[in-house]
């Protein structure tokens, strides 16, 4: 599935441009051949929700994908703090757009059950 990074983009400016963690993104001065590769691969970690999403969402195995998930956030993007993780998730479970393209990307569900997971993280750390 071909992701619209430019879009993406456009509302992450439009939605986060006033915050620190988008001053942070910013000052990356990610190339659009740099911002695709990231976001693939940002992509290809939600395959690690969809392997365990038949589990419970505070797992090992789930809490596992939604460490590995902020910390390539916070390498790649911005400082992901549990706050960000948390709107995160709940944008990635809300029905919207970002629902659509994960549960495109890794299955069917994927999304729901990564917010889950994420909203379980959240909650113990």
């Amino acid at each position: 599935m071909e992701m619209n990074f430019e879009q993406y983009a456009k509302e992450a400016e439009k939605t986060w441009g006033h915050t620190p963690a988008y001053r942070e993104y910013e000052a990356k001065k990610l190339t659009p051949e740099q911002q695709k590769s990231a976001g693939t691969a940002l992509m290809e970690l939600f395959k690690e929700f969809a392997a365990v999403k038949d589990g419970a969402p505070d797992a090992p195995q789930a809490q596992a994908a939604v460490q590995t998930l902020q910390a390539y956030i916070s390498a790649h993007f911005y400082s992901c703090s549990n706050d960000v993780l948390k709107g995160l998730g709940q944008m990635y479970g809300a029905g919207g757009e970002f629902t659509e393209n994960i549960d495109a990307y890794a299955g069917e569900g994927t999304a729901a059950f990564a917010a889950k997971a994420i909203e379980a993280y959240c909650k113990g750390n």
